[in-house]
């Protein structure tokens, strides 16, 4: 019995590693031809950096997520 508990925190800390890597990252597409009511993904991306400062800052009250946002090109 003794010897099982520490195997069972071993499995419980890998199993945890293992969702922090699997953990979905946010991806955020701004394009100058976008739309600030759109969706902020690729093929509805946001027109103005200023939207996707707003949608992060939603996605990272929690930290909970990594959050990549992307510029296509063009004149900001």
């Amino acid at each position: 019995m003794i010897q099982r508990i520490p195997l069972v925190f071993s499995f419980g800390f890998v199993l945890g590693m293992c969702f922090k890597l699997f953990a979905a990252e946010v991806e955020i597409y701004v394009s100058p031809v976008g739309n600030d009511y759109g969706k902020g993904t690729l093929e509805s991306p946001f027109k103005t950096i200023s939207r996707a400062q707003k949608e992060v800052r939603q996605y990272n009250s929690n930290e909970a997520q990594d959050i990549t946002v992307y510029l296509r090109g063009g004149t900001y």
